[in-house]
């Protein structure tokens, strides 16, 4: 009652609204940043498994090559003079898989390391060899029979994936469509063949946005084998020296190098011993986060 004996209001006055208000939005903020906490860790953990997975499925193709053709590629030559080398077809499809080391904006001669070891002693190759990027070629290369050459680059690894074109929904797989682990861009970069013939399978369609890659209802059950290159930018954002992934691709880098298993250390020699790493890529929001993996391969 007032002192005019008038009843009160029972209602809320406007302070205690606003501090109402304030703690209900301070409630629904906290909560917002907890969820929004939960999806960016959730991303960003499916984007690291898929990059080791990535990563762990080069390294197996590589443990698995001829030990010349492992990086740095090695060869004898089997006569003196000018001779061309040709790098590893299995892994490099075209020169843009090859890392512009020297950052310069092409690939050239820059990009590479030429070695000859002859009689115990390793010098650069002479100036006169060339790089041919159409042929993907090391050209020129003067040898004496009995040098043993060694080339040593980096490049962008092609991502292999196998799987069977389902015939038939079910269990959220849509009917004649493979969701590829990352993103390779657009149609022409990805090449299909039939896993128990190697013949070429062409697909009909491909979505970036989900990473769909759509066939033709006569090639559902066939058994495939999927290899691409995923998309880059132009970009190099943190200076490490690799074009940058795109929002939705990872990109694996491959490089190698003789190891000296005495020392415990690289080496210019060549040895029996190479060690090998694959470094994976992804963007997370603005950053470029990466997982490396590393191997020992002896001949």
């Amino acid at each position: 009652m007032n002192k005019r004996g008038i009843p009160k209001d029972s209602g809320f006055t406007l302070i205690e609204v606003v501090v109402a208000v304030a703690i209900l939005a301070f409630a629904i903020f906290s909560t917002w940043r907890v969820i929004s906490s939960s999806v960016s860790s959730i991303t960003r953990q499916e984007k690291q498994v898929k990059a080791l997975h990535i990563g762990q499925a080069c390294l197996g193709r590589l443990e698995g090559e001829d030990f010349s053709k492992v990086i740095p590629e090695n060869f004898v030559a089997t006569s003196s003079g000018l001779i061309n080398y040709k790098l590893n077809e299995s892994e490099i499809l075209n020169k843009d898989q090859i890392v512009d080391k020297n950052g310069d904006g092409v690939v050239d001669k820059k990009d590479f390391e030429v070695y000859v070891y002859r009689n115990g002693t390793i010098n650069p190759a002479q100036e006169g060899w060339s790089f041919d990027p159409d042929n993907l070629e090391i050209q020129n290369i003067s040898v004496t029979a009995g040098d043993e050459v060694y080339i040593n680059y980096a490049y962008y690894s092609l991502v292999d994936e196998g799987g069977t074109i389902p015939s038939s929904d079910g269990e959220g797989i849509k009917r004649g469509t493979i969701k590829l682990i990352t993103d390779p861009g657009n149609l022409s970069s990805i090449t299909v063949e039939e896993l128990s013939s190697a013949s070429p399978i062409y697909p009909v369609n491909y979505s970036s946005d989900t990473c769909e890659l759509s066939f033709a209802s006569s090639d559902e059950t066939k058994s495939v084998w999927i290899y691409y290159l995923p998309e880059r930018t132009t970009a190099d954002t943190n200076g490490d020296g690799y074009q940058d992934p795109t929002d939705d691709s990872i990109v694996g880098v491959v490089q190698g190098s003789f190891w000296d298993i005495g020392s415990g250390s690289t080496t210019t020699a060549v040895t029996n011993t190479k060690r090998v790493s694959v470094t994976e890529f992804w963007k997370q929001e603005e950053e470029i986060r990466k997982v490396e993996l590393k191997t020992f391969i002896q001949r």
